[in-house]
């Protein structure tokens, strides 16, 4: 995987003894810090599992640092100022709905860009057209 990282999220020990022919399985995922949505939430995981969350106020949700939102997360220098305990007034839900609607600006300026730079080419295009119907009509018509 170039540019990525892979964290260890738990370990499965299966005996060999044990699968048989028509056994099934069944996972279910552990919480992890990036699903946890207020502080206390965030601070409860820390407490009760091996992962180590912390809540970043700046950024409006929890993470060890390692996860899908690690970029947010360094933008708002969480790494610097984090917290493991929860006051009052450290969860606001706004905060939530802001973190998700920021992508969608990002698309909204992507479409934007890749609407001019279609634009230019077709214009160009149209020159070359209208270029290339003038010199035709021009040389057709000295024959």
């Amino acid at each position: 995987l170039h540019g990525s990282e892979l964290h260890l999220y738990n370990k499965i020990n299966i005996d060999n003894i044990d699968i048989n022919t028509r056994t099934v399985a069944v996972f279910q995922a552990l919480p992890t810090c990036v699903s946890q949505t207020t502080c206390d939430q965030c601070s409860d995981l820390r407490q009760s599992s091996n992962f180590s969350c912390v809540w970043c106020e700046a950024a409006g949700h929890c993470s060890d640092g390692a996860d899908r939102k690690r970029e947010h997360w360094n933008n708002n220098e969480c790494h610097l100022s984090n917290s493991t305990t929860c006051d009052a007034k450290s969860h606001n839900e706004w905060r939530h709905s802001s973190l998700e609607a920021q992508p969608l600006l990002q698309t909204s300026t992507s479409t934007i860009v890749s609407a001019v730079i279609s634009s230019v080419l077709i214009i160009i295009l149209l020159i070359i057209l209208s270029s290339f119907v003038y010199l035709y009509g021009i040389t057709t018509r000295t024959l």
